[in-house]
């Protein structure tokens, strides 16, 4: 004969084993879901500050490589067209396209009067995005006008122009022997094709 209460009992016990198996596996699954995100955020930051380090030291690299005495000689007008110093500072911009596949504009930035215009770009006269010497770059930020006194390079965040969204790396141009600068080297990437490669290296 079986103690009285014995089976009102035993289901219970069972019934409370139960909520903490369930308990446990939710508190296990929520750990896993913030341990994955984690992990992922640690990831997507890593990815980020590698391709962040790596535009800025191809940035900086391809700066040397123009003539600042060639830059110097620009006037941001019109007349540059007729001049030898525009004609090489444009090659030496459509050939590092030619090598940088990811980048998609390189140009090159200065004051006059009081407004930031472009000097020169990589883009052929015949394309739809090609600037002339003095066009206005309405879309100048602060951070534009303060760089050119600031002299340091600066990654910005994705900002939308006239041309689309971009990434770009700014890199103040020097006169030979001074620390004063007297341009702003450009190098625009396309904010979603920055943001692609990021995820294809998350993705294994």
């Amino acid at each position: 004969m079986e103690p009285y209460g014995a089976t009102d009992v035993e289901p219970a016990m069972i019934d409370r084993g139960k909520i903490k198996q369930k308990k446990m596996g939710i508190l296990i699954l929520i750990a896993s879901i913030l341990l994955s995100g984690f992990y992922l955020w640690f990831s997507w930051r890593r990815y980020q500050g590698i391709a962040e380090s790596e535009a800025i030291m191809l940035a900086q690299s391809l700066t040397a490589m123009l003539h600042s005495e060639h830059i110097m000689a620009l006037s941001g007008g019109p007349e540059d067209l007729d001049k030898a110093e525009y004609t090489s500072t444009r090659t030496s911009l459509m050939q590092l396209m030619e090598t940088a596949n990811p980048i998609h504009f390189a140009h090159i930035m200065g004051m006059q009067n009081d407004k930031i215009v472009i000097l020169a770009d990589s883009e052929p006269t015949d394309s739809p995005d090609y600037s002339p010497p003095g066009q206005i770059y309405t879309e100048a930020s602060e951070e534009d006008f303060t760089l050119l006194h600031s002299g340091k390079t600066v990654l910005t965040k994705p900002s939308t122009d006239r041309w689309g969204t971009w990434i770009s790396v700014l890199v103040p141009v020097f006169s030979l022997g001074s620390q004063e600068a007297i341009a702003i080297f450009v190098i625009d990437y396309s904010a979603a094709e920055w943001f692609s490669r990021i995820w294809a290296q998350m993705i294994p």
